[in-house]
């Protein structure tokens, strides 16, 4: 099974400023950390969503670890989400979608994650949604294609839309989040 993974970092509400600390700290930086640990879990494709050139600057701290960089114009999530699955969702049977402000998980997380034969799994702790979700191919291709249609009224109506109801809670153990 080929598992791909979107690391979002456009679309996420971070100031250019942050940005530029994530870049700044000392090795292994999160980008870094954040690649390794789903390269661990036998992720083979991974898709860095970005905006604004901020790709190069990224680029210049991965050292060729096999990531693919998206850029998108906007800072909008709902654009940076459609980008990365839409680039995925051909190859991939599985996809995970995190990004950069929550890089830090165990690898056996994502590989609990893509076991299970749900359609959408979002990771659940203490009863909230955590920062990660799984899903399958068909329905990464079903997201694009709400997201497709979300973005078309949304430019009709000159409104701000938000993207919601897709996904449903699975319940992890607390096992799976200590390292």
């Amino acid at each position: 099974m080929k598992l791909g993974a979107v690391i979002l970092v456009a679309g996420i509400g971070i100031p250019d400023e942050e940005m530029e600390k994530f870049l700044e700290m000392k090795r292994p930086t999160i980008f870094e950390q954040m690649i390794v640990s789903y390269q661990r879990a036998g992720v083979a494709d991974i898709a860095l969503v970005t905006r604004d050139g901020m790709a190069d600057k990224i680029e210049q701290t991965l050292h060729r670890r096999g990531v693919t960089f998206l850029d998108i114009e906007s800072d909008s999530f709902e654009l940076a989400v459609l980008k990365g699955l839409s680039y995925l969702s051909d190859t991939c049977e599985r996809i995970f979608v995190g990004d950069i402000r929550f890089p830090f998980f165990q690898p056996d997380i994502l590989v609990m994650m893509q076991k299970r034969q749900a359609e959408l799994l979002g990771a659940v702790y203490g009863g909230m949604f955590g920062d990660l979700i799984c899903t399958s191919q068909a329905c990464a291709r079903n997201i694009c294609k709400k997201l497709e249609q979300q973005i078309e009224e949304s430019a009709e109506n000159s409104q701000k839309y938000r993207c919601g109801g897709f996904l449903e809670a699975v319940r992890l153990s607390d096992r799976a989040y200590r390292g």
